[in-house]
């Protein structure tokens, strides 16, 4: 008995060391606790004090290298502005992007979590941003074995294929129509070699070491480094362009993106697709705008509208719009009060039922989602109103689907199939995506056909829907370089939709609040990524010098600012963007951050007319009018003055100034030209033109005047006295000194015969 007795004790002695263990923390727990925490502080107040002790942990050698290397991120990403900013504060902390690098290049030396995040933003900034980086670090990189282009090839042996799409949302893997494209590698330069592939130049010596950190993060999962591999290898940057090896990264980048998207309600916001030099000219802040929709919204709201009851819900269900956190709870509140002042408003009824069918906000039950979906489904159908029609066909779309499957009603092939064909024919986008699955893989009964699932894939992707974007993409060939380009862009309209959005809203809400530096970082990511308003917009923030800080040292170069601009107007200019070809063509005209070349900036200008700006348009007109850049024609440049009033009427007085300009230089030019008088030699012209002007002068004196007029009368010939006036002597009128008075006939005046 008192061996068993001394067991037991030893069993619960040990139980309880085990649980102690497992209940303790490691001393390296317990430090990466601790600088989460400080991490969480440099966003707030007191983020100086936070600062200085993460900077005296990463420095101290005694520190374990794996807690310096997570600090160095935490360092970088505050230096680069990720972090966010004190809310109250009016002068937030500046973005250093030497210390930045100096950080990002620590962290990415040891295996951290996010190190491909770490790789990224060092490709980044040595591509963009050369001037912060240390000419030792390049050579010492270059040098080392592990980043040597030679073991490239190496790295790259591993197949990366996308994760395939969820089947119930997506085309199903086995389908033959898919792509099966494999990977690339960028053909990496050697170090500084000058190479200008595409339009943007090569305008520093990193860009090979640039490269194989964009590979090492794409490799480890970046979608940022896949978006931005597959922009670079599309549009040819520094690489040979291939669309069909692009088509890979683009579709990685954009199927991360679409993971995960339900039905729901959506409110397009305004500050996800602000143009900053738009938003300049007007004067205005969309942003501010937006905060004052909400407040009119509320305010109605607490009055008991309907609609505005269900503007709140639905912004609240969705986030980030004027300000509002995303928030369910708040999103159900309000729309069952919309519920409750009208029990059958269809757009009440179905977005309550999303929030039950998804759990958000409320208990997940999918009988009553059902039921809400049925009744917002026969409330819209008797309504006359085009807003509750539309409820109407979404509930109808999902009403379907959970039919199909017997979610929270009884299942019914039949009567689903019945619904969704139903909202298809709404043009409801979620109904025509499943039908096109369905008929994509032969499902649900229906015979397979690829021609009629594209159809409907289309006209579901119309309606914005970026899943079925998705599969359209997925369903085209990429063996021709119109199908490849097609392909792409498709894409491309889901990351713009996506994650570029995201950065965008992000960039324009630092550029509200004066943060303009920590606007621009987002907006060059964006914009290396393959965002056309990110790349604007960075142009722009550059042109007008707002941000520059970034630069560091070198924040005072002109010429370093509109060689960044021009950089990022190429990038547009590649996505067909007019301002941006205008803005190329106004650099390259006036030599700002680039050669003088007035030829190429005629170029630019005529492709800028080809996309219909009226500025560009109008610069053709006048470059035709001055010859310069193109042959001097005033027939052409009337005729792009013209065109420059049709395309835009704001063109009209400027248009009209210049047709008049136009006009007196072409009379000048016809005068003192090669046209029908006497070329070129001014003189000769002007002494002919007086000789017509004598000679007709002379013919109408003959014709109008008598042969005798100017000649003495006979009797004065033979000094027979004429009698003079007031009863003067007697004597020819010459002798008296008075004029010879004309004929009372019409003739030429004095003036005339002075001539």
């Amino acid at each position: 008995m008192k061996v068993l007795f001394l067991l037991v004790l030893w069993f619960l002695g040990a139980n309880s060391e085990a649980e102690v263990s497992l209940t303790q923390k490691s001393p390296e727990d317990e430090k990466i606790e601790e600088i989460n925490t400080l991490r969480s502080a440099l966003s707030q107040a007191g983020w100086r004090d936070a600062l200085k002790h993460l900077t005296q942990q990463q420095e101290d050698p005694s520190t374990p290298i794996k807690i310096r290397a997570r600090i160095s991120l935490i360092l970088a990403d505050f230096f680069s502005g990720f972090l966010p900013a004190d809310p109250e504060s009016i002068f937030p902390p500046r973005v250093e992007l030497a210390r930045a690098f100096y950080h990002y290049a620590f962290a990415s030396e040891h295996v951290v979590p996010e190190l491909e995040r770490a790789q990224y933003m060092l490709s980044f900034l040595l591509m963009y941003h050369p001037e912060i980086v240390p000419e030792e670090y390049l050579n010492f990189k270059v040098n080392q074995k592990i980043l040597s282009t030679q073991s490239l090839p190496k790295l790259m042996s591993s197949s990366e294929k996308p994760v395939e799409p969820p089947k119930s949302q997506h085309l199903d893997s086995e389908d033959t129509q898919k792509i099966e494209s494999e990977p690339t590698k960028i053909q990496i330069p050697a170090n500084g070699e000058d190479q200008e592939v595409g339009l943007v130049p090569n305008y520093n010596k990193n860009i090979p070491l640039s490269l194989l950190y964009l590979q090492f993060a794409s490799l480890g999962g970046s979608i940022e480094a896949k978006a931005s591999m597959a922009a670079k290898i599309y549009n040819g940057h520094n690489t040979p362009p291939n669309c069909q090896k692009s088509i890979s990264y683009w579709k990685a980048a954009a199927h991360s993106q679409i993971l995960g998207l339900t039905m729901g309600p959506q409110i397009r916001a305004q500050t996800d697709h602000v143009v900053l030099s738009d938003e300049y000219k007007s004067g205005t802040n969309i942003l501010d705008d937006e905060k004052d929709i909400i407040e009119y919204h509320l305010w109605e709201a607490e009055k008991g509208s309907i609609d505005s009851l269900i503007a709140i819900g639905v912004i609240c269900y969705q986030g980030g719009i004027g300000g509002l956190a995303q928030d369910y709870e708040k999103a159900f509140y309000y729309l069952n009060l919309a519920k409750q002042r009208d029990p059958e408003d269809a757009r009440a009824l179905l977005y309550l039922g999303y929030l039950y069918h998804q759990g958000k906000g409320v208990s997940q039950n999918n009988e009553t989602a059902a039921k809400l979906f049925t009744k917002s489904y026969k409330a819209g159908r008797e309504s006359l109103d085009a807003v509750q029609q539309q409820a109407s066909a979404e509930a109808g779309a999902q009403l379907g689907i959970m039919t199909l499957h017997g979610y929270g009603v009884v299942q019914s092939r039949p009567e689903g199939m019945k619904l969704l064909e139903a909202a298809a024919a709404d043009n409801d986008d979620w109904a025509l995506l499943q039908l096109g699955r369905y008929t994509y893989s032969g499902a649900m009964g229906l015979n397979q056909n690829i021609g009629q699932a594209r159809a409907y894939f289309q006209r579901s992707a119309q309606q914005g829907n970026l899943i079925a974007t998705f599969n359209l993409a997925q369903t085209q060939s990429t063996t021709s370089p119109t199908a490849c380009t097609l392909s792409s862009s498709y894409y491309r309209k889901i990351l713009d939709k996506t994650l570029h959005r995201q950065s965008c809203v992000q960039a324009f809400g630092e550029y509200s609040k004066g943060n303009f530096e920590r606007a621009l970082i987002r907006y060059e990511i964006a914009a290396d990524q393959g965002s056309i308003l990110a790349q604007k917009n960075a142009a722009w923030l550059y042109e007008m010098g707002l941000g520059v800080g970034i630069l560091g040292q070198f924040s005072t170069d002109t010429q370093l600012k509109y060689r960044n601009a021009f950089r990022f107007y190429q990038l547009a200019a590649e996505q067909s963007s007019a301002t941006a070809h205008l803005k190329l063509g106004d650099y390259k005209f006036y030599g700002l951050g680039t050669e003088v070349d007035i030829p190429l900036a005629a170029q630019y200008y005529q492709v800028g007319s080809d996309l219909r700006s009226p500025q560009a348009t109008f610069n053709i007109g006048w470059m035709h009018q001055k010859g310069l850049g193109l042959p001097k024609d005033f027939h052409l440049a009337k005729r792009y003055y013209d065109l420059a009033i049709e395309i835009n009427k704001e063109a009209y007085v400027p248009a009209m100034l210049a047709l008049a300009s136009l006009a007196v230089e072409y009379g000048i030019d016809y005068l003192a030209g090669d046209g029908l008088i006497l070329g070129y030699q001014w003189d000769s012209v002007l002494l002919g033109v007086l000789l017509v002007i004598l000679v007709v002068t002379l013919i109408i004196r003959s014709l109008l005047l008598p042969d005798d007029h100017y000649l003495p009368h006979p009797q004065q010939q033979q000094g027979q006295p004429q009698q003079g006036g007031a009863g003067g002597p007697p004597g020819p009128a010459w002798a008296m000194g008075h004029a010879i008075q004309p004929p009372a006939q019409p003739g030429p005046g004095p003036d005339d015969r002075d001539q």
